[in-house]
């Protein structure tokens, strides 16, 4: 899928694996991201100390949304155990 206007793009695809992968290209633009989004980002790339960090930091922020940030906290923990 690419969504495009006259200066910027974005492109999702999978790779060869089947993982999700995304292209973004701006002109003269900010982009804006959530700490979920931006902890996503930095898993995918293998941080996953920083990932655990922000997640934790979403699960003090909103407590009624702890025990989800705990399973991708586990999961993230999980990677980095098979690393």
């Amino acid at each position: 899928e690419t969504i495009m206007d006259n200066k910027n793009e974005i492109l999702i695809y999978e790779d060869k694996d089947g993982i999700t992968k995304v292209n973004v290209t701006f002109t003269d633009e900010d982009i804006w991201l959530t700490q979920n989004q931006l902890a996503e980002i930095y898993k995918n790339q293998g941080l996953y100390c920083e990932a655990i960090a922000i997640y934790r930091k979403l699960s003090l922020l909103n407590s009624e949304k702890s025990i989800y940030f705990a399973g991708l906290i586990d999961e993230i923990e999980g990677k980095k155990d098979r690393k």
